[in-house]
């Protein structure tokens, strides 16, 4: 039901879902650019974070909540050191861009 190419999967590492995927578990997830579909308050979307300045790309899952203005994006972790954000997310003089490229459609748990 979605056009060829707009779902992808990506494998979790770390803490920053423990509440909701293990690590190893998989990440079904659909691209928002090639779909063309959105993302609503409480999605869980796959955020990619970049700093131009050493090149930084890195991705991570957050949890959408609905705030004036745009979306805060929460972890689905235990660990405090996981902080929301919130987006749109106005690049400061460090030069951090944070876009939501992606919906996570399904979990698969690893056993």
């Amino acid at each position: 039901q979605y056009p060829e190419g707009s779902v992808y999967c990506l494998t979790v590492r770390g803490d920053s879902l423990d509440k909701i995927a293990r690590p190893g578990s998989t990440l079904v997830c659909l691209d928002l650019a090639e779909s063309g579909r959105g993302f609503t308050d409480g999605d869980l979307v796959i955020v990619e974070r970049a700093k131009a300045q050493n090149g930084l790309l890195e991705m991570t899952a957050k949890r959408v909540r609905a705030v004036r203005g745009g979306f805060e994006l929460y972890p689905e972790s235990t660990n405090a050191k996981w902080r929301p954000v919130t987006y749109p997310h106005a690049s400061d003089d460090t030069g951090e861009t944070i876009r939501v490229i992606a919906k996570v459609e399904f979990i698969l748990n690893k056993p």
